[in-house]
């Protein structure tokens, strides 16, 4: 088997996953009404900028799935460099189209190379993970089906968290009223909502305190370890708040400092939703051992 893999770009991937060989990417991208477009991008600057546009401008943007061209590129790249098996890892299909224009693009070269596909039931580092799992087991020779299935079981098991501070993106966005905005703002409510095993987003508590978030957040990571003992990765992403983003990072990562865990920006795409100042943290189950 000589695999590759193309993810989307709402997965995050820092530079040294892009410049994998076997590595490719579809790129996704946000335009304003007022025609100002960003592309979908962790790019720390490029993110932020992102984000401080979208804290100042009155409507929310639209996001861009990957048009149909992007995928015939991916897959004559592929082609053209000699894979025979490919694993597509995209954003939940709950909430993007991305999937269903992969799988109608990429089945038309069934006859050239096998496509597996994998739902991460999430989004951002949740399909960063998957891809480092993916990566991990084809080094290790798993066999093509019995990868497929662990990266979906990965998927199906994996939780990310976002605690959303600023409700008023919930307004732009018609998931709630205003009053109930600038109800939340004077009570200092923050609401964390979570991608549940359909992927869909769905709200998992309201909470006073950052300190009660924070409580929180640990509390699923002790859960999670409890639950997979095979290990997780924790992983933390901002809408344009690296410095609080670090403070949960020290608060929950620096009780379990032995696990992997990564950090940065939610893309564009991800962080319209959010909004700016949006805090998420992914309890990422790792793959189990191979077994006959």
């Amino acid at each position: 088997m000589k695999a590759a893999f193309i993810i989307d770009s709402t997965a995050s991937l820092p530079d040294d996953l892009r410049a994998r060989e076997n590595v490719f990417q579809v790129d996704l991208t946000m335009r304003f009404p007022d025609g100002k477009e960003f592309a979908d991008t962790a790019e720390p600057q490029a993110a932020q900028a992102f984000y401080d546009y979208l804290e100042a401008s009155p409507e929310l943007p639209k996001s861009s799935q990957p048009e149909p061209l992007a995928f015939y590129q991916r897959a004559q790249e592929i082609i053209a460099a000699g894979y025979d098996t490919v694993f597509a890892i995209f954003l939940s299909g709950q909430i993007s189209g991305t999937l269903r224009t992969a799988r109608m693009v990429l089945d038309e070269f069934a006859d050239q190379f096998k496509t597996y596909y994998i739902d991460s039931k999430g989004t951002s580092y949740q399909m960063q993970h998957i891809l480092i799992e993916g990566l991990d087991m084809v080094e290790s020779a798993w066999p093509a089906n019995r990868l497929a299935e662990e990266l979906q079981w990965i998927g199906d098991n994996s939780r990310v968290y976002v605690m959303i501070q600023d409700l008023d993106t919930f307004v732009k966005g018609g998931r709630a009223s205003s009053l109930t905005a600038k109800l939340g703002s004077l009570l200092r409510i923050n609401v964390v909502a979570y991608f549940n095993a359909a992927g869909e987003v769905v709200l998992y508590d309201k909470l006073r305190t950052k300190k009660k978030v924070i409580q929180a957040y640990q509390d699923l990571v002790d859960e999670a370890l409890a639950t997979y003992p095979q290990g997780i990765r924790l992983a933390f992403a901002h809408g344009g708040v690296p410095e609080e983003a670090e403070e949960f990072k020290a608060a929950i990562h620096g009780q379990h400092p032995e696990l992997d865990c990564m950090i940065g920006y939610l893309t564009p795409v991800l962080g319209t939703h959010g909004g700016k100042g949006s805090i998420g943290m992914g309890t990422l189950a790792k793959h189990r051992p191979l077994t006959d």
